[in-house]
């Protein structure tokens, strides 16, 4: 498991909860695909889609944050995690937890691409793992 790539999962998510991503973790030409059960289904490009993915999750959840509850594999260039967002619906205020399944790619130290999974088994799948 690569340690500096897990160590840049764990900035990138606390980043996210404090609403300050740093652009040196965002490759320019990053590329984020949610998973199809996520708040949004965008596909969001470079730092400004990394900024505008956390508004449009944030924006519908209150007291939102971001946990990654496992790192489940890991390669030269990936870390897989089980991750969820946790918060309150902003309109109706009901408990929100959401989970779905990772995979962040890296290029030269910055995250160059994401994707979201329903499920841990697809995202096993994206890597050529298998369960």
């Amino acid at each position: 498991m690569s340690d500096e790539h897990v160590a840049i999962v764990r900035r990138l998510v606390d980043a996210i909860n404090a609403d300050d991503l740093p652009r040196d973790l965002i490759a320019p030409d990053f590329e984020l695909r949610n998973a199809t059960t996520a708040v949004t289904d965008a596909t969001y490009f470079g730092y400004e889609g990394a900024l505008k993915w956390r508004r449009d999750f944030f924006d519908v959840i209150d007291d939102g944050h971001f946990v990654v509850d496992e790192i489940l594999a890991s390669g030269h260039d990936y870390v897989m995690i089980a991750n969820r967002v946790v918060g309150r619906g902003s309109t109706s205020g009901a408990p929100v937890e959401l989970r779905w399944a990772s995979i962040l790619w890296f290029r030269d130290g910055r995250l160059s691409r994401g994707a979201g999974f329903e499920s841990r088994r697809e995202a096993l799948e994206a890597v050529g793992a298998g369960e």
